[in-house]
């Protein structure tokens, strides 16, 4: 939820497609990237667990490095998400589907644009519109969806700590060792080391029911049956002989939510101010719901 320079943003032509669809084309300056990752990176370091280093002390190129990635994306979704409606508000356009985007190039240092599709109204010229029924809801926010969001923001910034449980419960993450042979032998799949989650059935049913009666360092021989879905074409539908041997186990942490959870997500800010912003963000969206909604009726009305 950074906040952002709003004189960096450049909409650059607005394309009429037809008389009910538009392309924007937008274009962000030249340190918009390299701005905008800096806040990003510093949330990253403070969660990032990098072998040798305390939490939040690793060096930032480090980070940079480990994470680029996933940094890049942030910044990329952030810089579109606030770009798309600031460029929709400058170009004073009220889209009515879904914007379709297409990415420019991405590098540091240089300006980072996007083209973006959308269905608006068309030009209607306005019959007798002072009987028009329309009545607003005004926009109610409840307690109940600002903990949703808070839960979910939680969840975005867990980590993952050493369990010193002996035996997996569901919920739990287990590092676990596994290689698998088809049963008539034709293809084998070294051991490759992986975590993953129990009991949140990601893993095949066989496997999902006997890792819950393994301990820590047991090792174990599994018989299951690939889904007829199964994305690897080779495999689909086949039965295999897993070996699965359980490294180490793991637990979900979730921060308190108190006010360092609320400077993970946003420099400075404290629980409160996040609960506002939430709150502030459930009610613009509600209000732009309310808004399409409104629109609908008076073109219903008017067509």
């Amino acid at each position: 939820m950074q906040g952002h320079h709003h004189d960096d943003l450049n909409v650059k032509k607005v394309d009429k497609l037809s008389p009910t669809r538009v392309r924007l084309t937008v274009e962000y300056g030249a340190d918009a990237i390299t701005r905008h990752e800096a806040s990003i990176v510093n949330r990253y370091s403070q969660a990032a667990k990098i072998p040798g280093f305390r939490p939040g002390k690793a060096p930032v190129s480090l980070v940079k490095q480990k994470f680029k990635d996933e940094i890049l994306r942030d910044v990329v979704s952030h810089l579109l998400e606030s770009g798309l409606s600031e460029a929709i508000q400058k170009s004073k356009l009220n889209p009515v589907s879904q914007p379709q985007v297409k990415l420019g190039e991405i590098q540091e240092g240089k300006p980072f644009g996007f083209e973006a599709e959308f269905d608006v109204q068309p030009d209607i010229e306005l019959r007798n519109y002072k009987n028009i029924p329309v009545t607003r809801k005004p926009a109610e926010i409840t307690d109940e969806e600002v903990s949703k969001t808070l839960e979910n923001l939680r969840e975005r910034l867990a980590s993952l700590e050493p369990d010193t449980a002996t035996q997996p419960t569901k919920g739990s993450f287990a590092v676990v060792e596994v290689g698998f042979e088809l049963e008539n032998g034709e293809k084998k799949q070294e051991k490759q080391t992986h975590t993953v989650e129990v009991g949140a059935d990601r893993l095949l049913p066989n496997i999902e029911k006997e890792i819950l009666k393994m301990t820590v360092g047991e090792t174990k021989l599994i018989e299951d049956v690939f889904p007829a879905d199964y994305p690897e074409k080779e495999f689909s539908g086949k039965k295999a002989k897993f070996e699965l041997k359980i490294l180490e186990l793991k637990k979900k942490v979730l921060l308190e939510l108190n006010d360092d959870f609320a400077k993970q997500l946003k420099e400075g800010a404290n629980l409160d101010a996040i609960k506002q912003e939430i709150r502030d963000n459930i009610k613009s969206s509600k209000e732009a719901e309310a808004r399409r909604e409104e629109r609908q009726v008076v073109v219903d009305y008017l067509i």
